[in-house]
């Protein structure tokens, strides 16, 4: 797409990264001679050669670039399949390994959010933004007795009424929660604190009947 495409027109020479491992270019989509996003090219040994650009990529800048905790690029920006949403996903490289993976979905409906860590890898075992939880609509957040955690709405469908959220905890692990028992837990956290952190995932129970 050269300077037709998403990214634009480079803005720099192509540089080596401070870590000396991946090599980058930055780009800005000029609009009537403004410029309306920025963007990057990154190529790293190990995740390959990706992009990103606008929101998506001004909130991994916000987050520390590739010397955040998201890390560096492991697949271009790409629609998830709902109008209006994309993902980009990313990996934390040390000494030629991949050490963990994150995201960053921009939707129209609930903004651009990043997850990583645990509270990633446990979304996306549930079947990521396919799942009741659906697209993320938080940051990870941190309680204060130190959990971590994100919430999840799904986007207009047939799941609409599922959500909830992802907690993880160093002591009990990483659980989802959905709807209301998420409700529940997230203004204990804010108020008396009486729950604690959940020890497992939610489990649908029939009670009585035959």
């Amino acid at each position: 797409g050269e300077q037709r495409g998403v990214l634009g027109y480079p803005t720099r020479d192509t540089s080596s990264t401070p870590d000396g491992t991946s090599t980058f270019g930055h780009f800005a989509k000029l609009v009537h001679g403004r410029i309306s996003y920025r963007g990057a090219i990154f190529a790293n040994p190990v995740l390959g050669v990706h992009d990103l650009w606008g929101p998506t990529y001004e909130k991994w800048v916000s987050q520390g670039a590739e010397a955040g905790a998201l890390g560096y690029p492991s697949t271009d920006q790409a629609p998830t399949g709902y109008p209006g949403a994309s993902v980009t996903k990313f990996a934390v490289v040390t000494s030629g390994k991949v050490q963990s993976m994150g995201a960053i979905y921009d939707t129209v409906q609930f903004g651009v959010h990043s997850i990583l860590g645990p509270v990633y890898g446990k979304w996306v075992a549930t079947g990521a933004e396919r799942s009741q939880l659906g697209y993320p609509t938080s940051d990870e957040l941190t309680t204060a007795g130190g959990a971590h955690f994100a919430t999840f709405r799904p986007l207009p469908g047939p799941n609409a009424a599922g959500g909830g959220g992802i907690v993880s905890t160093p002591s009990y692990g990483t659980w989802a929660l959905l709807g209301t028992i998420f409700t529940v837990w997230r203004a204990d956290e804010a108020g008396p604190q009486l729950l604690g952190a959940p020890v497992a995932d939610e489990v649908r129970q029939h009670v009585g009947g035959v």
